[in-house]
């Protein structure tokens, strides 16, 4: 009762009566409770008793899709992979459900354009690389950026640069490296860190381990940065559109377990 008091939810005989259903006593229980029809009438309820009702269905759904996921386990029909593919598609079906509508007239877009006049603008920038940020501005919610180009024209190093300008802005990034190792990749970071207008850390010393002196307290000195950095960085390999998408979907889970939301996937 504290606890559902305390969550904002009404507290009587038939919000309750679902936490007694499987006690033993429940058959006694239900008969005395039996009143609790009386209360159905109360308007300033029914909100309540909806939101329950609400809330069971979206749990029956939920044993239902992890049913399928445990049969699915004991006959052998998929493999372990494809198994967690589907448990984790079933719970962020339910985590998901209840996002606003996808269509709708033009507008009704337009309409929410002009109203966001003036707002705080919401969305991810990298403060590192301006000219970059003045072509792409700020990085909005589901939005989704391709970056283009020949083999060694510098895109990893965009990509390191901008995953770690956001994250010091405060922005959490998850990093996905499909081809170049974390090792590596972190080598690339570390010396963009060091990196200043009068000059810095080559990369190829921090490549070949040949840091020494002043080189090597620049490069301790972003290590230390990056300990309290945002970023998180995944090096798997091959990994297929629907495991990229359950890794992203249970990062950011994680993050919102902590109060935090994931703002820019690079991959």
């Amino acid at each position: 009762m504290v606890e559902e008091a305390a969550g904002g939810r009404e507290v009587d005989a038939v919000t309750l009566a679902p936490f007694f259903s499987r006690n033993e006593d429940w058959p006694a229980l239900e008969r005395v409770l039996s009143a609790a029809h009386l209360n159905a009438g109360a308007r300033e309820r029914t909100k309540s008793y909806l939101e329950q009702i609400v809330d069971l269905g979206r749990r029956r759904r939920m044993v239902y899709g992890l049913q399928d996921v445990v049969k699915a386990a004991r006959d052998g029909s998929g493999s372990p992979e494809d198994l967690i593919v589907l448990a984790d598609e079933a719970v962020a079906e339910l985590a998901e459900e209840g996002a606003e509508n996808d269509q709708a007239p033009a507008s009704v877009y337009a309409e929410r354009v002009i109203e966001s006049f003036g707002r705080p603008i919401v969305g991810v920038k990298c403060g590192n690389i301006g000219s970059l940020d003045s072509v792409l501005g700020f990085l909005r919610p589901g939005e989704f950026i391709v970056a283009g180009g020949r083999p060694g024209m510098g895109k990893t190093s965009v990509a390191c640069s901008y995953a770690w300008g956001a994250a010091s802005l405060g922005h959490p990034v998850l990093l996905f490296s499909l081809e170049m190792s974390a090792d590596e990749l972190t080598r690339r970071l570390l010396a963009d860190m060091c990196y200043t207008p009068r000059g810095g850390v080559e990369y190829e010393k921090v490549r070949d381990g040949r840091v020494t002196g002043d080189d090597l307290r620049c490069v301790v000195a972003a290590k230390r940065r990056l300990d309290n950095l945002p970023l998180e960085i995944s090096d798997r390999a091959g990994l297929t559109i629907a495991t990229l998408t359950r890794r992203v979907r249970r990062h950011k889970r994680r993050l919102a377990a902590n109060g935090q939301k994931l703002e820019l996937v690079i991959i």
